[in-house]
């Protein structure tokens, strides 16, 4: 290996194997940058027209993203390598059929037009998931560049959201009745969940060492302008959800304090931006919407002002890094520290809840009890949507969609047949649905067991690829700490010493300008290896 320091690797191993192998290429391929770009300007688009929820919007990008895919298979040279990322293609291999599945049910749906488009949407993202994973190889050593799409689709979206705010003249055309934000994706609930997905992947591009030190200032502020959005949005699944996601986070993070360290720094600036978020919220409910602008430009006003504070949060730490606690964290032998203060956080607020409400038991049973009975409460009269009232309409939601599945367990519905059954076997009168506010469950109720089984395939083996990608990253930050200490690892072992997280922690210490070269790859035992003589 050759770099800025001196360093020995040593042992024998097999010769690499295509034009993918993870020793391949010590830069990004032009044709990752394409591909990059594309998915950037997608995802952004889409973000900023209500989500591609309708079909005048996604089908045009699915077009795009099809004409992209064509080139690449017409002109890259070798075929994205999933030898080791079985998971991952099996994911694929699901949502693809789940795809083909609602097509299918246009057979047997009330509404055969929706069942197609339905199908049409799920094979949309199947390629937008294949897409992300040929990126992943194209992108090499830089793989965590493939987290950029998604970033910069919450920043051109919260940006556009900002300009929105700061210049409307009639709140109503971007706030539901209750003043919280609707716009751009249409619905609060949408909103909370794709402003708070997008804050993820902008704090894994701040903490990113190998990025420019100015891109990563910019990441932070775009993580704090999502987070002020989401919680403009003000959806009361959010809280839990997002309590479980910094969770998930932490833990699964290869470097836990360093992961929380870049975390606080996004969430303290947005705590200034609560303030006029509580102010649009009470004037909406006291009766004049229409007449907020004021409050609705200040919370524009603080958007920026918090978003602009990160920035210059993020710029100083990430310049200064290596010389600050936490921040410039490389090592992982804090992680047991973090997931133990986790578990002791955990268990002083179940303490403090049974404090709280008494018999837990008695309080679970009373919010089940809302949850069934009491039907989307009103709000008005609290400071904020984030309360613990648990009333809602999805009880009756839900339960049509068990319903369907009752009826036909094999095959649903059809894609598109929920719409239909809702409306007969409601009890919540005057609510229509197009949707039953399940993912989970729509399947179930639309499309049958396999449906559903398709379903929890793509996820469950998405997750096991995540794992197993978290478990190379690990390997990789062990010896990431080691370089950064500056001393020279000797590398011994068997015959697969030079892993993929071997190369990785090389190429990020120098900066991606590292080269491999294999020794004893055993060439007098074979003629040829795989097409090389």
């Amino acid at each position: 290996m050759t770099g800025s320091r001196r360093c020995a690797v040593s042992g024998t191993g097999s010769a690499p194997s295509g034009p993918t192998g993870p020793g391949s290429a010590q830069r990004p391929q032009p044709a990752g940058w394409f591909l990059l770009a594309l998915l950037t300007v997608i995802w952004s688009w889409w973000a900023w027209q209500k989500g591609g929820y309708f079909e005048t919007v996604l089908l045009p990008g699915a077009i795009f993203l099809c004409v992209g895919a064509t080139l690449l298979v017409l002109f890259l040279p070798g075929r994205p390598d999933v030898r080791h990322r079985r998971s991952a293609a099996m994911a694929l291999v699901a949502l693809m059929a789940l795809g083909v599945w609602s097509l299918l049910s246009a057979l047997w749906s009330p509404a055969p037009d929706v069942a197609i488009g339905d199908g049409q949407r799920i094979l949309v993202y199947a390629l937008a998931f294949g897409l992300g994973l040929w990126l992943c190889n194209l992108l090499g050593p830089r793989m965590r560049l493939a987290l950029l799409p998604l970033a910069a689709a919450g920043a051109f979206a919260g940006i556009a959201t900002v300009i929105s705010l700061l210049t409307a003249d009639d709140p109503r055309r971007y706030l539901e009745i209750d003043g919280t934000l609707e716009y751009p994706l249409g619905y609060r609930n949408a909103n909370a969940g794709f402003f708070a997905i997008a804050m993820f992947p902008a704090l894994g591009l701040a903490a990113d060492r190998a990025l420019d030190w100015r891109a990563r200032g910019l990441a932070l502020g775009t993580a704090t302008l999502v987070l002020d959005l989401a919680m403009l949005s003000q959806s009361r699944g959010s809280m839990p959800a997002g309590l479980a996601a910094i969770a998930v986070y932490a833990l699964l993070s290869p470097l836990r304090v360093r992961a929380l360290s870049w975390l606080a720094l996004a969430v303290l600036p947005a705590i200034g931006f609560l303030p006029a978020l509580d102010a649009l919220y009470s004037a909406a409910n006291d009766g004049r919407l229409r007449d907020s602008v004021s409050e609705l430009h200040a919370t524009g006003v603080a958007a920026a002002v918090t978003s602009g504070i990160a920035v210059a949060i993020g710029l100083l730490a990430a310049r200064f890094e290596p010389g600050l606690p936490g921040i410039g964290s490389v090592s992982a032998r804090w992680n047991r520290a973090v997931s133990a203060g986790l578990a002791a956080a955990a268990a002083l607020a179940t303490i403090g809840f049974v404090v709280a409400v008494g018999d837990p038991v008695d309080w679970i049973a009373d919010r089940a009890d809302e949850f069934h009975h009491a039907g989307t409460p009103d709000l008005s009269s609290e400071s904020s949507r984030f309360t613990l009232n648990a009333g809602s309409d999805r009880y009756d939601l839900w339960r049509v969609a068990l319903e369907d599945t009752g009826e036909d367990p094999l095959l649903g519905v059809g894609g598109g047949g929920y719409q239909y059954t809702y409306l007969r076997g409601r009890e919540s009168v005057g609510q229509t649905a197009r949707d039953a506010h399940s993912v989970e469950l729509e399947v179930l109720g639309e499309l049958g067991l396999p449906g559903l089984l398709l379903l929890l395939i793509a996820l469950a083996a998405a997750a096991v690829a995540a794992l197993s990608a978290r478990r190379s990253t690990r390997s990789a930050a062990a010896l990431s700490a080691v370089l950064e200490r500056g001393w020279s690892p000797v590398i011994a072992g068997g015959s697969h010493t030079i892993t993929e997280a071997t190369l990785r922690a090389f190429s990020r210490h120098h900066g991606g300008r590292v080269g491999a070269v294999w020794l004893d790859a055993h060439p007098d035992l074979m003629d040829n290896y795989r097409g090389d003589r």
